[in-house]
């Protein structure tokens, strides 16, 4: 099964719910994939057991009223298809290519700490 997109964003965090909500207020049919469970990344995911932040939850509900955006949680990319294609798998959903407009890339970033001696003195 193929399905087609105006735009897709890879990331739902801060930086992709922003990118998804932006296309989806102009008009574009948006695809939002992640391959946590919940959004949020690594800034707004704090578990089950926790509540959500209050931005993530204004995010999340102007997000959920838009019939333009399809959110996949549990998603991951496989593989690019040509010529504007990708392969994406989720145990909901099995296998499925998703082809685009325009993709964009909001992987975030996880701080990694490299401890060397004296990496925690001033300047």
């Amino acid at each position: 099964m193929t399905q087609h997109f105006d735009v897709i964003v890879i990331g739902a965090g801060p930086a992709g719910l922003h990118a998804a909500l932006a296309s989806a207020r102009e008009g574009a049919s948006v695809a939002l994939l992640d391959d946590n469970p919940r959004a949020g990344g690594q800034i707004w995911r704090q578990g089950p057991g926790h509540s959500q932040h209050a931005p993530l939850q204004n995010l999340l509900a102007d997000l959920s009223r838009r019939s333009n955006v399809m959110h996949f949680p549990s998603t991951r990319v496989v593989a690019p298809l040509p010529p504007r294609g990708l392969l994406v798998e989720s145990a909901e959903q099995g296998g499925l290519c998703l082809t685009y407009g325009r993709l964009i890339l909001a992987t975030g970033a996880r701080e990694r700490l490299l401890p060397f001696e004296g990496w925690t003195l001033p300047g």
